[in-house]
């Protein structure tokens, strides 16, 4: 059974050690913000990072990571549809991500949309299950 929680404590360093294992270099451009941290039967396997950068009017959902051994099994998109809910409840009706190279394709199945460089946003709530 996979779950997923606001990191907090402990839980913030899991979800750093998994990102940077999964996408090394990512958490450098990381300023304040939530991790969420997946479990499969109650072990971390993946990690999101949501954040409102200063000055923006829409929240940056992402870097998503998940552990080798754990990746192609819908992870990543249930981690991400949770960020895309959070920001929604939040009242952030747009919400944008940093795609990397090749990587557009699975934001793409969630809505979003190229706008400029490497960013893509989407608007609204998310459907599907985000538990």
């Amino acid at each position: 059974m996979v779950s997923c929680v606001w990191a907090a404590g402990d839980e913030i360093d899991t979800a750093k050690r998994i990102m940077e294992e999964a996408l090394p270099g990512e958490l450098e451009r990381l300023g304040e913000g939530l991790f969420l941290l997946a479990y499969e039967n109650n072990e971390p396997v993946g990690a999101g990072f949501f954040a409102v950068p200063a000055g923006e009017e829409a929240p940056m959902l992402g870097p998503v990571a998940v552990k080798d051994g754990y990746r192609g099994r819908g992870l990543g998109g249930l981690i991400t549809r949770m960020l895309i809910r959070a920001a929604y409840d939040k009242g952030y009706n747009k919400q944008r991500v940093r795609t990397a190279e090749g990587t557009e394709g699975f934001f793409i199945k969630l809505g979003f949309k190229m706008t400029d460089g490497r960013i893509m946003e989407r608007q609204g709530d998310i459907t599907g299950d985000c538990e």
